[in-house]
């Protein structure tokens, strides 16, 4: 995952997706990043089902 922080303007790499997701879709609910769906490659092949939450500090 890249993560840019808007105030200074930098990208910076965060935690590993499991698993690798393309064209997904994501929110921020209760202090959690939540992650759904999207595909396992760009071509749109696999779907994916899957839903990540990951805890904001």
């Amino acid at each position: 995952m890249q993560i840019f922080d808007a105030i200074f303007g930098k990208w910076s790499v965060g935690p590993s997706h499991n698993p690798a997701c393309h064209g997904t879709n994501c929110c921020v609910y209760d202090n959690r990043l939540r992650i759904a769906a999207g595909s396992g490659a760009r071509d749109g092949e696999p779907e994916l089902t899957s839903i990540e939450n990951l805890k904001l500090d």
